[in-house]
């Protein structure tokens, strides 16, 4: 019996081998194939992500104000990919909010936006946010990119970053968008590693003015 640790603590035991090689092996779980790779101290697992990206509405008022509380009970300043849902107390006034950018105009000042919840399918809970800016102001391309997302702390670690990108990448190529801008905070490798593994490719340097730090800037192609 061959027994695997994750980074969250979590023991799995596994029957069978498939196959390995170099730091890499394949085993089967209750007829599901996964991967661990001996270098990260991680495995990853086919066919576990049950999410889907759903927008923002009043029918998931209950799950998203549990969502924002897990980051206040973290000591968490905001929410990422949520348009400021940490400022809200009340579901409605914010909801007005996501609603009413997803009516913007396009210019040099302003874009259309679309917020999605994260659910996880199996729970219905709220496990992310990620917001899509459908055009790139003048202040977005310095800084803040097509694409903003979170996720709860609770959830962090177990591979739903990338995912969730992966999802929004389908929802602007419906856009007709050929590629898009992403940034994060150069110190947070995580986000640098979900953008990279999306794609992404470094395309230079920018700064948050904001946090006061530096952040790096991806581009993904996606057509």
């Amino acid at each position: 019996m061959v027994v695997i640790r994750r980074l969250s603590g979590l023991l799995i035991l596994c029957k069978k081998i498939i196959c390995k090689h170099d730091d890499q092996h394949h085993i089967s779980i209750e007829g599901k194939n996964y991967a661990w790779c001996k270098g990260i101290k991680s495995f990853s697992m086919e066919n576990k992500m049950d999410i889907e990206l759903v927008e923002a509405s009043k029918e998931y008022e209950k799950q998203a104000m549990a969502y924002r509380q897990e980051f206040i009970n973290y000591a968490e300043k905001e929410i990422n990919g949520s348009s400021g849902f940490l400022e809200y107390d009340n579901y409605d006034e914010w909801l007005e909010k996501v609603i009413s950018q997803k009516k913007n105009e396009s210019s040099l000042t302003s874009t259309p936006a679309t917020t999605y919840f994260t659910i996880r399918k199996r729970d219905n809970k709220i496990i992310g946010s990620i917001q899509l800016r459908h055009h790139l102001t003048e202040e977005l391309i310095k800084d803040g990119g097509n694409v903003g997302y979170g996720i709860c702390p609770s959830e962090r670690g177990k591979g739903y970053g990338a995912k969730q990108l992966s999802l929004i990448l389908t929802k602007a190529k419906e856009l007709n968008l050929s590629k898009i801008m992403i940034s994060c905070n150069k110190d947070n490798r995580a986000s640098v590693g979900v953008i990279i593994h999306n794609g992404g490719v470094l395309a230079g340097e920018g700064f948050d003015e904001d946090e006061g730090k530096v952040t790096e800037i991806f581009w993904i192609d996606i057509m």
